[in-house]
């Protein structure tokens, strides 16, 4: 399967833009003009159709409120009374949710996030399913239906606005998955950039990704703020469902913006738009909306160029003494990103940056963000004995309250010639004043009969997060390996064995 969507994906590339010579036209009244040559490009969009009319598309629009449990179907016609009957609160935010291709509003993520919503706050809740738009129709034939969506939406906003432009009415808050994302962005462009917020999760990439041309997908001009998670952006060819170029005035790459911890390590979209890493912006986003998250540490992202770069440490700065260092993905509260909304000047200092973050495996993600560096005694030979080229690094700490052990591979079995000593991003539920007494660390070698040592001078550990504070200051510590409770620098760590590190 994965083989032929990657025959696919080439044939789409290199002949893609013959299979349709001649140039089709459509009107339609209200929405313009549309033809096969919108947006194409022999390499970013080899296949343009025109879209279908927009009463074939026909996207329902589905309001739930706090007091209508039962959907409410809405009209891009309705009249005030319409809207108040139907339960929309105009004195209310509005949330507008809007999946990607293959979903539907059905699907329980959508669902999950309206529930998430309605408990946090008085919202209106609009459940957008187009899943008319693709059902049985090709992803070339879905990118361009999307511009019709994304034009009715603007239309339905409009329409609110409109009845109720006495009432100031409340924010609009646009959340699109994948192709949603970009269905978010044509609602934004149709409206000229005046929505309030737009959060694309994961914006899907194929014939969007590198496309110069920035009318044809996902803009930072879309909205008056626009904030995107990336979590498997990459190259068709490795047959990823998102992108990494930048669109918004932030771009939150969570982990390497790729692959996922907790997802197979294996590519397993076959360009359904449905793999796990794609899939996690999902629960990302609901995760960063649910009430009771004060809990856990505030999601941060750092301003960095690369993944690698901020593995190594080279972007860590003090998130209060430059307000553009960092960023919170914190929808319900927006911190620092309410001001950014409002000042278009600042907005364009964020805009085209990338800031990264790393998280759990699986739920709870946001957990305390630490980089954790081994400071090897020797430049080279860092082994007793001949390199093992297999190896494994596991991290445990103990929580003194319950004596339970937390773990953590930082390397394992498919990572042959393992640099010792570089820096590794990871997500602990323990924090730092646990692992300053608590710390233990084991080491494997594989098909290795000999007992081996490995030679740590120390290890430093930065923390990132905090769970109180508005925003972090990063803290460093110093640890070193004792051994009943002496210095074991000189001597080195034995293979499968837990060795203890102590605070300088």
């Amino acid at each position: 399967m994965k083989s032929s969507a990657v025959v696919i994906a080439i044939f789409l590339i290199c002949f893609g833009s013959r299979i349709i010579d001649s140039i089709d036209t459509v009107t339609y009244p209200g929405y313009g003009t549309f033809t096969s040559n919108d947006f194409k490009h022999p390499i970013y969009r080899p296949i343009v159709f025109v879209p279908e009319s927009p009463d074939k598309i026909g996207p329902l629009f589905l309001l739930y409120t706090r007091q209508n449990n039962e959907s409410q179907r809405l009209d891009l016609n309705d009249t005030r009374l319409q809207l108040e009957q139907a339960g929309f609160n105009p004195k209310n935010p509005t949330w507008i949710l809007i999946h990607g291709f293959n979903f539907h509003s059905l699907k329980p993520w959508m669902n999950i996030c309206k529930d998430r919503l309605l408990k946090s706050s008085d919202f209106n809740v609009i459940l957008v399913d187009s899943r008319h738009s693709e059902k049985g129709v090709s992803y070339p034939r879905a990118v361009s239906n999307i511009r019709i969506v994304g034009i009715m939406i603007g239309k339905l906003i409009e329409q609110i606005s409109q009845e109720f432009s006495n009432d100031n009415p409340g924010t609009f808050t646009l959340v699109g998955h994948s192709l949603g994302a970009h269905i978010a962005g044509y609602a934004g462009k149709y409206l000229n950039g005046t929505i309030d917020r737009i959060y694309g999760l994961d914006p899907a990439g194929p014939f969007f990704k590198n496309h110069p041309d920035h009318r044809s997908r996902l803009w930072h001009t879309d909205a008056q703020f626009v904030f995107n998670l990336h979590t498997n952006g990459g190259s068709i060819f490795k047959l990823s469902s998102g992108m990494m170029d930048t669109c918004g005035h932030v771009d939150l790459f969570m982990n390497n913006g790729h692959q996922q911890p907790g997802c197979p390590k294996e590519i397993q979209n076959d360009l359904t738009f449905n793999s796990c890493h794609h899939r996690r912006a999902l629960w990302l986003m609901i995760e960063a909306i649910t009430p009771d998250n004060d809990q856990q540490p505030k999601p941060i992202g750092y301003d960095c160029d690369s993944w690698q770069s901020f593995e190594q440490g080279e972007c860590i700065r003090d998130c209060n003494a430059d307000p553009f260092n960092c960023v919170r993905l914190d929808p319900l509260n927006d911190g620092r990103n309410q001001s950014i909304e409002k000042n278009l000047l600042l907005n364009s200092i964020t805009t085209g940056r990338r800031y990264f973050m790393v998280t759990g495996n699986e739920e709870k993600f946001f957990r305390y963000q630490y980089l954790i560096k081994f400071n090897m005694k020797y430049g080279s030979n860092q082994f007793s004995g001949l390199d093992p080229v297999l190896r494994r690094i596991t991290l445990r700490i103990r929580n003194p309250k319950n004596d339970r052990y937390e773990y953590i591979d930082l390397t394992d079995w498919s990572q042959p010639y393992v640099d010792i000593g570089k820096s590794y991003a990871i997500s602990l539920y323990s924090t730092l004043e646990m692992m300053k007494n608590n710390l233990e660390i084991r080491w494997e070698r594989f098909l290795w009969f000999k007992r081996q040592r490995m030679f740590i001078n120390s290890i430093t550990i930065t923390s990132l997060s905090c769970k109180n504070c508005v925003w972090p200051t990063p803290t460093q510590i110093e640890m070193i390996p004792v051994s009943n409770g002496n210095d074991t620098t000189n001597n080195g760590i034995i293979n499968d064995e837990w060795t203890t590190f102590r605070l300088i």
